[in-house]
This record gives structure tokens, C-alpha cells and sequence, in this order.
């Protein structure tokens, strides 16, 4: 199989967010379980307060809701600069690119292994050094090494939806799958 594609700055930021610890989706859940445990330790304080058999002083009640209400904006705040950091920085790695995303590439796929070529390399990687694929709505991802590394192959690269497939069908045969559709 051999086909043809330009990367784009969107398929970069989508496959960074499939890759990358500071994915808007994993920054998220994250969140959700920090504000999760503040609201359970929320509830363990007011537990321990009400124990106390005298009510909950106005005070105390301030400082507790107060606590409670900053490590929440501090949590979502560290969040959104670490998903924002992300983006400014695939941003930047395309702004300075040495233009080897913004040039066609050409691959070819053959029993044994993946050539890419672009206007400045070559390479051919057997199957086995790549560790696992995924897929996205608008992408295959597929990573080699640790991991930390990935080749991206848009899916506009290919004609047609039974193209489309017949990728799907190859990276099914040749590589380990860690598939998520989205």
C-alpha cells in the first residue's frame, strides 16, 4: 500500500492530545478526582466539627468553605495552564519546524515493515518496533520505542473509506492495538 498526505497543525495538536499526560481529557478527570478528594475531606471536617456536640462556629464554616473554594480554583487553574502549555507548545514545535511536517510524505507498506519518506529522510521500520497503535475519528497514532514516540497518518491520507480499512486491517495484523475511537 502507498499513499500520500500533508500533516497538519491539527492532526499535530490531536495526536498530542491522544499522547500526551496533558491531554484536555485526562487534565479533566484528573480535576474531577482532586475535587472529588477535597470534597470528601469537605465533609470529614464538617463531620469532625458537628461531632463536637457545641455546632460549627461561624468561623470556622468561613475558613473551611474559603479552603475549600481555593484549592478548587487553584486545581482548575493548574489544569487549564497545563492543557494551554500543551497547546503553546505543539503550536511552537510547528511554527519551528525545519519544515518536515509542512512537506507531503509518502508511505509505503509492504509484509515487513513502514517506509516514510519525506523531503529530507527516509526511514524503514520493521513491525516489530512499533508497541501499539490508536485510533482517533481523524487519525492513526502509532507509536514506537517507549512509547514517547509516534508516527501520525491522517486519515485524509487515503482515497476512501475501504483504504481507510485496509490500514485498520494491516495495523491490526502487524501491531499491538491500544485503539480508542474519538
Amino acid at each position: 500500500m502507498r499513499f500520500e498526505y500533508l500533516l497538519k497543525l491539527n492532526d499535530l495538536q490531536e495526536a498530542s492530545d491522544v499522547s500526551s499526560i496533558y491531554s484536555p481529557v485526562k487534565v479533566v478527570k484528573s480535576v474531577k478526582n482532586i475535587l472529588i478528594a477535597y470534597g470528601i475531606l469537605f465533609l470529614i471536617f464538617i463531620l469532625i466539627l458537628l461531632s463536637k456536640g457545641n455546632g460549627v462556629p461561624p468561623k470556622a464554616w468561613t475558613v473551611l468553605v474559603f479552603n475549600f473554594l481555593i484549592l478548587s480554583v487553584a486545581s482548575c487553574a493548574v489544569a487549564c495552564i497545563l492543557v494551554l502549555q500543551n497547546r503553546f507548545l505543539v503550536k511552537r514545535a510547528w511554527n519551528n519546524s525545519t519544515d518536515d511536517f509542512k512537506h507531503e510524505i509518502c508511505v509505503e507498506t509492504n509484509e515487513i515493515g513502514i517506509k516514510i519518506i519525506t523531503a529530507r529522510s527516509e526511514s524503514i521500520m520493521q513491525y516489530s518496533v512499533y508497541t501499539y497503535w490508536q485510533e482517533t475519528s481523524s487519525l492513526f497514532i502509532i507509536y514506537y520505542q517507549d512509547g514517547s514516540l509516534y508516527n501520525i497518518i491522517p486519515k485524509t491520507a487515503f482515497s476512501d473509506e475501504d483504504r481507510v480499512s485496509e490500514f485498520r486491517q494491516l495495523l491490526i495484523a502487524n501491531i499491538p492495538s491500544k485503539r480508542k475511537k474519538g
